[in-house]
């Protein structure tokens, strides 16, 4: 057992699954571990495929060339039913610019003439949700697993009660 989350935590490859405040007839750690060994064994769609959709929010500000555009590049390249909330918090580099000229079916932009910060930045994107669950990301993530949103749908299905989270952060200077 892993301390980085509840007093419960579970380490996994990819996720860290929270149960410390689920009931005692919840599924046990071993049902994930085969979740997780079978998507990667028979590709994340083969048995879980799922019509549900996803809201993916992301609050922006700034740091158009070194965060947003290679998040975006990576996030845009997966595979699954999710729309893209992409909050400008009032960047001014040119971001608002970007955005707008985005073409993707999949995006949806919401500008904020002043910095909210990550959580009104969020509280902002998830009144424009429309999808069955929502996930918050940072602009500093770089998705390395085209089929990522894939599995987290199935796991949701399966778990609903479920919180997701990342397993570690890589540091860099712009992280520190």
């Amino acid at each position: 057992m892993e301390k980085s989350g509840g007093k419960d935590a579970k380490r996994m490859p990819n996720i860290i699954v929270e149960d410390n405040n689920l009931p005692p007839t919840y599924p046990s750690f071993g049902k994930f571990q085969r979740l997780l060994a079978s998507s990667s064994e028979n590709g994340y769609g083969s048995r879980g495929r799922t019509k549900m959709k996803t809201s993916v929010i992301v609050p922006l500000w700034n740091h158009l060339s070194d965060l947003t555009r290679p998040f975006l590049d990576s996030l845009l390249a997966c595979q699954g039913n999710f729309e893209v909330i992409l909050v400008d918090n009032g960047s001014s580099d040119g971001t608002a610019k970007y955005l707008k000229a985005l073409k993707d079916k999949r995006i949806v932009v919401v500008e904020s003439k002043k910095n909210l910060g990550f959580g009104g930045g969020s509280n902002l994107g998830y009144r424009r949700a429309k999808g069955d669950h929502v996930c918050f990301l940072s602009n500093d993530v770089l998705i390395r697993d085209k089929d990522w949103i894939l599995f987290y749908q199935r796991v949701i299905k399966e778990n609903p009660k479920l919180l997701i989270g990342p397993m570690y952060v890589d540091y860099n200077d712009l992280t520190m």
